[in-house]
């Protein structure tokens, strides 16, 4: 999911897309799903032959993690839209607050801050976003991600110091 992400910030920069990213946070996702929709749309699609149908990464969907790609705010709205109708007709709940939208403006266009809403309520832009454990960034740069790696190693080493780890004698070095 992360390379996806990162790789559809990539190629609208390559090609002069805007990008508009919304972050969709669901309250109590695994609680609140309503199991008899779930299975009806199961055993539809297990019915069903499927082919990709167009090149339009929509969305990434991972667990009740989700990402809402389009490359217009109106387009946005829409697909916003769209998804919290989904939400409602399965019992679904979109977290307003923790929810964002992030948008990546094509190179040499002027940065404007996205007005996204879900049912009235303004979501928050944001410059970078941690999805999946990784930092993504509005200007598709990693700096944050490497810096924020670094910052976990150099715990991780500290605390291996700290329990005096390297100073163990019996401490097999194969694998």
């Amino acid at each position: 999911m992360i390379f996806a992400a990162r790789q559809l910030q990539e190629k609208c920069q390559e090609q002069h897309c805007d990008l508009y990213v919304t972050f969709i946070d669901l309250t109590k996702a695994f609680d609140t799903v309503s199991r008899d929709g779930l299975w009806k749309i199961i055993e539809k699609r297990l019915q069903a032959v499927t082919k990709v149908k167009e090149t339009i990464v929509r969305d990434l969907l991972f667990a009740d993690d989700c990402a809402l790609n389009a490359s217009s705010e109106q387009e946005m709205q829409h697909e916003v839209n769209c998804f919290s109708s989904a939400c409602d007709n399965f019992g679904l709940t979109i977290s307003t607050k923790k929810t964002e939208v992030m948008h990546q403006p094509a190179p040499g266009k002027p940065y404007q801050e996205p007005h996204v809403t879900v049912k009235g309520q303004n979501l928050k832009a944001v410059d970078n976003f941690t999805y999946l454990g990784s930092t993504l960034s509005r200007g598709a740069s990693d700096d944050n991600e490497v810096g924020n790696r670094i910052a976990k190693a150099s715990v991780a080493f500290g605390r291996l110091r700290q329990n005096r780890v390297w100073e163990r004698r019996g401490l097999s070095m194969s694998t």
